[in-house]
């Protein structure tokens, strides 16, 4: 056998290999783990935490729903929410309910006056901005008032994911009642059009029509033409919800939509970003 050969041979076993271990995982039963504690769903305190955990400044600036400068220049992003964006520095106009979003926190965490945060394990993103569960100067978990008030979704990005069973919990009873972003379910992006217009943060609904894997994603191909990828070190976490992730289940995300290869494609990072019924 030339080189060559060997080569072509040895991609073959790994493509193969592949495809039976994306296959194995979504074949296991779903997970027979018992629910969440109640202490699990229950959201943080700014009492919860040590005194050299919990970091202190005053707000100077809130740029968005999701974002404030202190006045010692720090760049504060509230962890596991996204906020819909103002959009400032492009041509787009600001999204639904942008302007209301940054309304609230200003309310709820005004200029001037005291705030506190703590970490999860990644402390900064790569626009060099903290990342924070942040409390107001009565010690409230802004990140929950926010969700709760159904002007931010619920976004996490692993490893930041502490406090994401009570965040969801939250989340579930905004989009209920129809708060905020959640009061027109029509804006939910479900035709191939509306996929292929789409670009940044949406809520996006469809039919698993295809299971795709690949070396490092297991692709969810959507009804209309949305790419959904997990990753492989993700999958153990969907563990518990093989069921909606099953050809010819419908799908309800949310999620960063962006183009690539010539497709519409979203990346499920967390089983937060599924939409529950």
């Amino acid at each position: 056998m030339t080189l060559a050969s060997k080569i072509i041979d040895f991609k073959k076993k790994v493509l193969y290999g592949t495809f039976f271990v994306f296959s194995g995982l979504f074949s296991l039963q779903a997970d027979t783990s018992p629910p969440p504690s109640a202490n699990s769903l229950l959201c943080p305190t700014l009492s919860s935490f040590n005194a050299n955990q919990i970091n202190k400044s005053k707000i100077q600036w809130h740029v968005d729903g999701d974002t404030v400068h202190t006045v010692d220049g720090q760049k504060l992003r509230l962890l596991n929410i996204n906020a819909p964006e103002l959009n400032p520095t492009n041509k787009r106009p600001p999204q639904r309910n942008a302007h209301q979003a940054l309304k609230l926190l200003k309310q709820i965490a005004p200029l001037n006056e005291s705030v506190y945060w703590v970490y999860d394990e990644q402390k900064t993103d790569r626009y060099s901005r903290q990342l924070v569960y942040l409390f107001n100067k009565d010690g409230e978990f802004v990140n929950a008032k926010m969700i709760a008030s159904g002007l931010a979704h619920q976004l996490v990005i692993p490893p930041n994911q502490r406090f994401w069973r009570c965040l969801q919990q939250l989340e579930k009873k905004a989009k209920k009642q129809k708060l905020g972003v959640w009061s027109e379910p029509s804006q939910v992006k479900r035709s191939k059009a509306e996929i292929e217009a789409a670009n940044g943060f949406h809520w996006v609904s469809g039919e698993i029509v295809q299971q795709r894997p690949s070396r490092k994603y297991l692709w969810l191909v959507l009804d209309n033409d949305l790419w959904v990828g997990i990753k492989r070190n993700h999958l153990a976490s969907f563990k518990p919800f093989l069921k909606q992730l099953e050809v010819g289940s419908k799908l309800s995300i949310k999620g960063y939509l962006f183009k690539s290869h010539g497709q519409t494609r979203v990346n499920l990072n967390h089983p937060a970003m599924l939409l529950l019924p």
